[in-house]
């Protein structure tokens, strides 16, 4: 079941909109759905950053002993989000 829509206008930079359409053009996609993907992304990453300010501070190092493992809490997160990204460890059932 495809999600009702709605028209928006809204004012957006001629040299974006040349790049846009470069853009769209090479990868074959409609603008619209270049353009809901983009602000469906940056929605996605503005809820993470607000989340990320709430619980900021939440955790003590006894918390998550992986952090002190490796040294630090910056390279326990690098090594999460490359597992994350490698799709072939993801579970298929």
């Amino acid at each position: 079941m495809e999600e009702e829509t709605r028209m928006v206008h809204v004012r957006v930079p001629v040299s974006l909109i040349k790049e846009v359409n470069l853009f769209v053009n090479k990868h074959k996609v409609t603008k619209t759905a270049f353009f809901v993907n983009a602000v469906a992304e940056q929605l996605r990453r503005e809820k993470a950053r607000q989340n990320f300010r709430k619980l900021r501070g939440s955790l003590k190092p006894e918390d998550v002993p992986e952090w002190a493992a490796c040294g630090c809490g910056s390279k326990w997160v690098q090594k999460m989000r490359e597992e994350e990204e490698d799709i072939s460890k993801w579970p298929t059932s």
